[in-house]
């Protein structure tokens, strides 16, 4: 069964497929959500607009030539839960390589409750019923009270894009003579 060398939360992956190497950006231990006074309960399903991507290395053991596997990563809040279904990835090796990445990448992240969300990833033989579970990644999502006029997301850098009645300023050309 392939072993699980990294598992690491980080903002982005650059793949360099030239050369064959990976570079992880920012690697995430934690966020701070902005939560306003005037809301009484945080919802359930409460998901935050966040740029983030999961990288693994499997390395491939004796034995397992030819084998056929999948991995499965999931979620799982401070209470227990699975927040999202599954995400189920086959993972094959390419019989010149002993190693293979895994990068799945996501926009949003789970932040009903307060506390450290468990990024687990787990292994199988392909048509097996149970799964081994290889690694986790621990991230701790923090809430913070505000004034309901605090944004609940610090903004990033933005550019205010003309809309679409609007025309951008045009130059007017002229020759000289």
């Amino acid at each position: 069964m392939p072993k699980l060398l990294a598992c690491v939360m980080c903002e982005k992956v650059i793949t360099d497929r030239l050369e064959d190497l990976s570079s992880l950006i920012t690697v995430l231990e934690s966020v701070t959500v902005n939560v306003p006074d005037t809301l009484d309960k945080i919802p359930d399903t409460l998901l935050i607009p966040m740029r983030w991507a999961l990288f693994m290395i499997w390395m491939r053991e004796k034995g397992d030539a030819g084998e056929h596997h999948e991995v499965m990563v999931h979620i799982v809040s401070p209470s227990g839960r699975e927040t999202h279904p599954a995400i189920i990835v086959p993972l094959d090796f390419p019989s010149n390589k002993s190693g293979q990445r895994v990068v799945g990448r996501s926009r949003a992240f789970p932040a009903a409750e307060q506390g450290f969300y468990t990024i687990r990833a787990a292994i199988r033989e392909k048509g097996a019923i149970n799964w081994d579970e290889r690694g986790a990644w621990p991230f701790f999502v923090a809430h913070k009270r505000v004034e309901a006029t605090t944004p609940l997301i610090a903004p990033v850098a933005t550019s205010q894009a003309p809309s679409a009645s609007s025309q951008p300023a045009r130059r007017k050309q002229t020759r000289k003579r």
